[in-house]
């Protein structure tokens, strides 16, 4: 059932990126995609395969249902997050956006935890909650540099 759930939320949340008015360039969007797809596996790879902190399942319809969060809903999330961040005009709309997305994930990690796709050990939704709050500071202030690093121009002589 895990995968059945992870489908449908990696299918809605690519839908939503597809259909909302984008603040972000595609290039940035792909960044951001980029950025904390990298990070979010290797934090994750860290936190189940070296630290022992989470056990993943060994069944293949539930692997395949976490990997499909891994790697398309979990970052897709961020980068609707970002959008929205970019778009609303003041900290409270951008504050608000960043708590949608603390709420989505960890209700998507109580489903994966429901399902067993994965089960935690010595970790809990509260260290989730600081990695995905990790995650949004490193994202938002990453694509700050790429905005000015890419907005700023290059004097080639």
């Amino acid at each position: 059932m895990s995968f059945v759930v992870m489908f449908v939320a990696a299918w809605l949340s690519v839908f939503i990126l597809y259909s909302m008015n984008k603040s972000l360039s595609v290039a940035e969007n792909v960044f951001v995609y980029l950025i904390i797809l990298a990070i979010g596996m290797n934090i994750s790879w860290f936190v189940a395969e070296e630290f022992k902190l989470v056990e993943i399942t060994r069944n293949g319809l539930s692997y395949t249902g976490f990997l499909l969060y891994r790697t398309i809903a979990y970052p897709i999330l961020y980068v609707i997050m970002m959008n929205a961040v970019f778009k609303s005009r003041n900290a409270a709309g951008a504050f608000l956006s960043a708590c949608m997305v603390i709420a989505v994930i960890l209700s998507l990690n109580g489903l994966m935890i429901f399902y067993e796709s994965f089960i935690y050990k010595k970790w809990n939704l509260f260290y989730d909650a600081v990695v995905i709050i990790f995650l949004q500071v490193v994202s938002y202030g990453l694509l700050k540099l790429y905005r000015k690093a890419v907005y700023r121009g290059v004097n080639v002589r």
